[in-house]
């Protein structure tokens, strides 16, 4: 399998990935300033209308994009035609997601309403469903520059999406007009300049790097992926509809927020794998499982900070996010059980890189929508015994603890060396264990944040080595 040459491993994981991250941490950033004015202007029927739109456009980019952000990432850096063959499948991509949209707005009244529940404005949808266009040609044309390591452009383009759209509908809203409909249009606005410039920002191809057969090939890697691309964002979809159905328009919304900031910790871990993948694949296979245990131990260390960070704040930034009429009580212990799903997402992603290396995706198609499965039914059984709606996000951690099984499991069967996880391992206990004891001492924040502060910094000493080698 030939290699292209890339910039030295040991500029990424921890440098770019901080870059990385910050195209991540842009829209939680704007969502904690945004969001208080929001619920307050919408209330919380109008802003569980916004929230269910946000999860929409978050479940169908994905799908859209037919899984060919992984494809063309490693086709650009272990493909025969490297960067021109991946950016030809960027507008290839571009141009089916765009079909594809167009075929669920004229299907929306079909839909629409299992969303919004007895709700008669499902029109508004039509919004989110061109952010969700948007957004997949986005993360098409990142995919190239994450291989070719334009960090800078990547980030812009992240982060420009994540203000722009945001930023119109705030004012669209603050300017008379505090509809669900209008906030979402001034969304789709921001994301479809932010596809347009990332289209413009490609590197320019001749028409012979256009291939039925690398798209094809792309295809065949990529489609496989998109129910397991998928899954996660339909599991948030399906359980605020759950919360919809059985507490209200409101209650949907505030599950929502609730997921968005649990899963933010996810986020940034996700950020930080736009460097970790690409690394993994220009590795040598002589020293990539040693490679993948090291920067683990990076990873375990992020990961513990990350999920500490969290649970030190999650109360007074909700409280403050959410605002009067959107927050009670059930959001943190959401917010909570959603943050225990960070370190298993890591457990997962230190097998699943070896998957995708070698190409073998097709078991992706089915383990990870059981993966899904398994954790909606959680979430459904624990509900019926408890009947309160928060207990919903349960389904998160279950779901995470479910794909690093599997990524194991099928690590196993790439012929590669198996990754040693034994010195991560306990930093990743920790981090699990810590949003439980949070929900269940609920200690004074003062305690808290001192208890996390000596667990970090005892993890950063043990760790510093492998922290040294990938920063």
């Amino acid at each position: 399998m030939s290699r292209k040459t890339g910039p030295d491993r040991r500029e990424g994981l921890l440098g770019s990935g901080a870059l990385y991250s910050l195209a991540t941490v842009a829209p939680v950033l704007v969502s904690l300033l945004i969001t208080p004015f929001i619920t307050r202007t919408l209330g919380a029927e109008g802003y569980g209308v916004v929230g269910i739109g946000i999860t929409l456009y978050q479940f169908a980019s994905i799908g859209l994009g037919l899984g060919l952000s992984t494809a063309i990432t490693r086709h650009a850096i272990i493909g025969g035609t490297g960067v021109s063959g991946a950016t030809a499948l960027v507008w290839s991509g571009a141009g089916l997601a765009v079909i594809g949209g167009g075929v669920a707005v004229v299907l929306l009244p079909v839909w629409g309403s299992a969303l919004l529940g007895d709700a008669s404005d499902v029109e508004t949808l039509v919004w989110p469903t061109l952010s969700a266009v948007a957004l997949s040609v986005l993360t098409l044309c990142q995919s190239v520059f994450r291989a070719i390591s334009r960090v800078k452009t990547f980030v812009g383009l992240g982060m420009f999406s994540a203000l722009a759209g945001p930023t119109i509908g705030l004012i669209a809203v603050a300017s008379g007009h505090p509809e669900p409909g209008t906030y979402l249009t001034g969304l789709a606005a921001g994301h479809l300049i932010a596809a347009l410039a990332a289209l413009l920002l490609l590197p320019r191809i001749p028409l012979s790097a256009f291939s039925l057969t690398e798209l094809r090939s792309g295809l065949a890697i990529g489609l496989p992926t998109v129910p397991h691309s998928i899954t996660g964002a339909l599991v948030t979809i399906v359980l605020v509809a759950f919360a919809t159905q059985v507490d209200g328009v409101a209650a949907g919304g505030r599950l929502q927020l609730a997921l968005f900031l649990g899963t933010a910790p996810m986020l940034i871990l996700g950020a930080f794998n736009n460097s970790w993948a690409p690394m993994v694949y220009r590795e040598p296979d002589a020293t990539r499982a040693r490679f993948l245990s090291r920067s683990m131990q990076a990873i375990s260390v992020l990961v513990l900070g990350l999920v500490a960070f969290f649970c030190t704040l999650i109360e007074p930034v909700a409280r403050f996010i959410a605002g009067p009429h959107v927050y009670d009580q059930s959001l943190s212990t959401a917010a909570l059980i959603t943050c225990a799903a960070t370190p298993l997402m890591a457990l997962y992603l230190v097998n699943i890189h070896l998957v995708f290396l070698r190409g073998r995706t097709l078991a992706l198609a089915a383990t990870t929508p059981l993966s899904g499965a398994v954790g909606i039914g959680a979430a459904l059984w624990v509900f019926d015994l408890v009947g309160e709606p928060s207990i919903f996000a349960l389904g998160l951690p279950v779901f995470h603890g479910c794909q690093a099984l599997w990524a194991w499991w099928l690590g196993t069967r790439t012929g590669y060396p198996l990754v040693s996880i034994t010195r991560s391992l306990p930093l990743l206990t920790i981090a699990f264990t810590l949003p439980i004891l949070t929900l269940w001492l609920q200690p004074p924040i003062l305690v808290l944040a001192l208890g996390c502060l000596i667990i970090l910094t005892g993890a950063v000493a043990v760790n510093w080595r492998a922290i040294r080698e990938l920063r």
